[in-house]
């Protein structure tokens, strides 16, 4: 399938080649070949192998069998071990008669990792996946946010003209490479290193990578993020402008062309998408969000959730950890935090996070806090005054997403993350890690396994016996230094009981974050609580000192959720003089659909959770955000007050028009919504709600049937969303084995609402399933569409 003119082969995979004499060869003293990647006259055994022709196998190694010989012809059965160095390599043979040597150069070829072969650390097993995660060029990203999930078609590429050799240069033109050739050609058969240094290469932040990040507008002096549909382009302007990073790219766009080298190389990869990722910065598991009283996000802090973060899986054998944390591995090429003192983070074992192994290699918290960590909102006042409004734990790491196999259809895998939010089983992972997290240490670019030997997995008691006397091991997140946010091992609490009873907290003096539990969400002092005198046959045992006794009945208090509320049974009958709980809670609802040159609706629905009746104070906002949720402009504010009846809901509708967000709002970029609601002498609630616009379709039809090497003829229609006219519309169609990079054109003036229709004429030259994609873009808008077509052979 590669568009290339070398010798493709896969590790573990035998070849033929024959050798032609210029006279009949009666017999010969020795045959020895010469397979050579790498610097020239390295040490390093396997990256220099030689091996001579024999009559048998040999198991784990380079080697050659005579198949047959017949005058002057010799034809032979190469082949070299499943574990073998990827990368280019050169072919010799030196041919001794009647002691006489002669070298010949027999040609060059290339060498992958072959997810086919059973002894690779890439195998796959099943056929399906190994199509959907290797063969196929072409795939589906997941954007938007976890209310209004949108997917976004990408062309990987991977067997495109130059592509292969393109990815070649990126392993020899890391900072691996630069600083010891042969050592890091020697560790290329290991796909922990690939993958390692394939992370840090696709962003140019160290090393004069593939891609140079931007999160702000504008890009005129490169490529606006949300303008790529492919990784073709990307990684071909890379090295046509001499290996110069390409501008710009943001983390589906970083993620989508990893995905294409992993491919490339043979390393079996997906795109996976999560929604509300957290950035933590300061590696204690809470994310702290900020905002004025007025409902406006404030940047006071390194941590962010971001709407959704787009990162790679790729499929390989942990041997440095066991077999256990083998599987699927995160890497992450967006260059967010350092790992060893260079932007990038993995791989990480999936597996590892869902079990709370945060002390294991590489990069294990950052990307455990990213799917599970706690949200914790305050409000920030001018006088520095700061007041904690609430905690989500579940908020965090939601509809992780990644194409489904055969189809472009979803397929969620948060449960491979974590276990289902609010059990006892992820409430005790969580903890798990909370306690391993100061444990955790960067290790060396190649681990011993004698430090991580093979199937070892940590369990409670060893845990803590070979840690009891350890002190805190360095952080590698964040790259810079770190608060007293975490308290030394030894000083930790002992394992909480995990049953739905009270549990013990750390003081506030203790900056411990704090346990998920099926019970109260805060635990009031004991000065909070007014005792009343109870009948002693209800006093339960063992009742902590300076608490009341527990009471035979369930109380209920409600909390407040972005998609609504929720109330949970609590065992404690204790009542309260003063309460953390919220009144009131709340959630927006759109009222119609939300489309770009439309006017936004929405309303706010407000529940008063107590039998009293209630003044409401609302301060609303809107702001244009990125997905990072990075505010860029103010676009709304207002202020209303209204009662609510006990255990009723009160409404606010607001309308945010076009005029006040069309010149703000473009091609990713999105409106964040915020209400402060507040009662008099009581808790704050913070409502937020993020809104996704809906861009109009794109309708490709084929007009004829598509095969191969004939042309066909495609009809392409879409209409211009605005009230308004827009000028110089490019249009941009590509797919791989469809058409070869691009096709452009453009549209000099569409009126309002006007609908153009346009034919596209394309040849495929690869079978198969491909995807065609359109794009359209102006100032005003960006609009994206896709359209499989088999094609067909005769």
């Amino acid at each position: 399938m590669y568009n290339c003119s070398e010798l493709i082969l896969r590790r573990g995979q035998s070849f033929h080649i024959t050798l032609d004499f210029d006279k009949p060869l009666h017999e010969w003293d020795n045959i020895e070949f010469t397979a050579q990647t790498g610097p020239l006259n390295a040490n390093f055994y396997n990256i220099n192998m030689k091996f001579s022709l024999s009559n048998s196998w040999s198991s784990g190694t380079w080697s050659a069998v005579l198949e047959s010989s017949s005058g002057s012809s010799l034809r032979l059965i190469i082949s070299s071990p499943a574990n073998a160095v990827i990368g280019r390599y050169n072919l010799t043979v030196q041919i001794s008669i009647m002691g006489h040597t002669t070298t010949y150069p027999l040609g060059k070829f290339i060498l992958l990792f072959n997810p086919w072969c059973l002894d690779d650390e890439v195998y796959l097993a099943n056929e399906e996946e190994r199509n959907e995660y290797v063969l196929n060029d072409n795939g589906i990203v997941f954007i938007g946010s976890e209310k209004h999930i949108t997917n976004l078609a990408w062309n990987f590429g991977q067997f495109e003209n130059n592509i292969l050799n393109v990815c070649l240069d990126i392993l020899d033109r890391s900072l691996s490479y630069r600083r010891d050739p042969a050592s890091d050609c020697a560790k290329r058969n290991n796909p922990v290193h690939v993958g390692r240094v394939i992370s840090a290469m696709i962003n140019s932040n160290d090393d004069f990578g593939v891609l140079e990040g931007k999160w702000e507008k504008e890009f005129s002096d490169g490529n606006d993020p949300n303008n790529w549909n492919g990784s073709v382009e990307i990684l071909l302007k890379w090295k046509k402008d001499g290996y110069k990073p390409v501008k710009y790219g943001q983390c589906w766009v970083f993620a989508a062309v990893m995905c294409t080298v992993l491919r490339c190389l043979g390393i079996p990869a997906r795109v996976i998408t999560n929604y509300n990722s957290a950035h933590n910065t300061d590696g204690n598991l809470c994310v702290d969000l900020h905002y004025d009283p007025d409902g406006k996000p404030l940047e006071t802090s390194d941590d962010s959730i971001w709407n959704f973060h787009v990162w790679n899986e790729a499929w390989f054998l942990r041997k440095d950890l066991g077999h256990f944390y083998g599987g699927w591995q995160v890497l992450d090429s967006t260059p967010q935090e350092q790992s060893q003192d260079i932007y990038r983070c993995g791989p990480t074992s999936v597996n590892a996070v869902k079990e709370g192994d945060v002390e294991l290699p590489y990069d294990t918290p950052f990307v455990y806090c990213e799917v599970n960590a706690d949200r914790v909102t305050w409000l920030c006042y001018k006088d520095g005054k700061k007041e904690r409004a609430y905690s989500d734990t579940k908020a965090v790491g939601q509809f992780i997403s990644t194409k489904a196999v055969g189809s472009n259809g979803r397929l969620d895998i948060t449960h491979n993350y974590k276990y289902p939010e609010g059990s006892e089983k992820e409430r005790t992972m969580y903890d798990k890690a909370t306690r391993r997290l100061p444990m955790y240490r960067a290790p060396t670019d190649t681990p011993n396994d004698a430090v991580y030997p093979r199937d070892r997995r940590l369990n409670e008691e060893t845990f803590m016996s070979s840690t009891e006397n350890s002190r805190p091991r360095s952080n590698t997140l964040p790259s810079r230094p770190i608060g007293n946010n975490l308290r030394p091992y030894s000083n930790l609490p002992p394992l909480r009981p995990m049953s739905n009873s009270l549990m013990s907290l750390p003081t506030e003096t203790e900056s411990f974050p704090r346990p998920r539990s099926n019970s109260l969400h805060s635990i009031p002092t004991a000065s909070e609580w007014s005792l009343r005198p109870r009948p002693s046959s209800l006093y339960p045992r063992n009742v902590p000192s300076g608490f009341p006794p527990r009471p035979a009945e369930t109380r209920y208090f409600s909390r407040p959720t972005e998609t609504g509320y929720y109330s949970r049974p609590v065992n404690t009958g204790l009542e309260r003089a003063s309460t953390n709980e919220p009144d009131i809670a709340g959630k927006f609802k759109l009222l119609g659909p939300l489309a770009v040159g439309d006017d936004v609706n929405l309303l706010l629905t407000l529940r008063n959770l107590t039998p009293y009746h209630r003044q409401v104070s609302v301060n609303l906002s809107a702001s244009c955000i990125l997905y990072t949720g990075r505010r860029i402009n103010d676009i709304f504010q207002d202020q209303k007050s209204l009662f609510v009846s006990p255990s009723q809901d009160g409404h606010v509708s607001l309308q945010i028009p076009y005029s006040l967000y069309g010149k703000y709002i473009t091609d990713g970029n999105m409106i964040q919504v915020v209400a402060v609601c507040e009662i008099p002498f009581r808790k704050k609630v913070i409502i937020t709600k993020e809104l996704v616009f809906d861009n109009p379709p794109v309708s490709i039809k084929p007009l004829s049937m598509a095969a191969l090497h004939k042309k066909m003829v495609v009809e392409v229609s879409f209409t211009n969303p605005l009230n308004l006219s827009v000028r110089d519309c490019l249009i941009v169609v590509e797919g791989a084995g469809l058409i070869d990079r691009q096709l452009t054109t453009m549209v000099p003036y569409l009126s309002p609402k006007q609908k153009i229709k346009f034919k596209v004429e394309l040849t495929p030259f690869r079978s198969g399933i491909r995807q065609l994609i359109v794009h359209v873009k102006c100032q005003q808008f960006s609009i994206k569409g896709h359209q499989l077509l088999t094609v067909v052979s005769f």
